[in-house]
């Protein structure tokens, strides 16, 4: 074949497919510590990433930060976020919500909501949506609240955050 340019347009086409898209997690395993969440409307920063049980999990072009309890978006584009978060209360009939956050932005599309019967009942929070990461370098967390009075221990023993970009902007 003499002209080779619908080979190497076919070639270039498949190459770029071939860039690896933004996807990463972190998790807790088995985790046993406690997190005081504050009553009222605000959400809190679940930090309990940052123990002996969470783990930074995969990362590609998005960085797990387990220590910060956050995954930064290095890349702006279109994300699926999901979300778990499973364990424990110290106090009876508490409904909680989560949420994620963009920075200090509520995704108000990604929420979860349970209600933990008794103290040692344990339930899921679960949630998933798409989040737009407009610059990159945006901050990606999970954040708590709850509609008891005074502030109640939520205790993590499995969760995760998990992000896979859809669209490169």
């Amino acid at each position: 074949m003499k002209d080779n340019q619908p080979i190497n347009a076919v070639a270039a086409y498949l190459g770029a497919l071939s860039v690896p898209m933004s996807c990463g997690d972190i998790h807790i395993e088995d985790g046993a510590t406690a997190q005081a969440i504050a009553n009222g409307a605000a959400y809190v920063k679940v930090t309990m990433f940052n123990t002996a049980t969470g783990h930074n999990g995969f990362g590609t072009r998005v960085i797990p930060d387990k220590a910060n309890s956050r995954i930064l978006m290095t890349d702006p584009g279109l994300y699926f976020v999901s979300f778990v978060l499973c364990g424990f209360l110290g106090t009876n009939n508490i409904t909680f919500r989560a949420a994620i956050f963009l920075d200090a932005n509520e995704m108000h599309q990604v929420h979860g909501m349970a209600k933990f019967g008794t103290a040692a009942d344990t339930s899921e929070l679960v949630g998933a949506g798409l989040v737009e990461a407009p610059a990159g370098g945006e901050e990606l967390t999970l954040r708590l609240r709850h509609n008891d009075v005074a502030p109640v221990n939520f205790t993590a023993v499995y969760s995760s955050i998990v992000v896979q970009m859809k669209q490169r902007y």
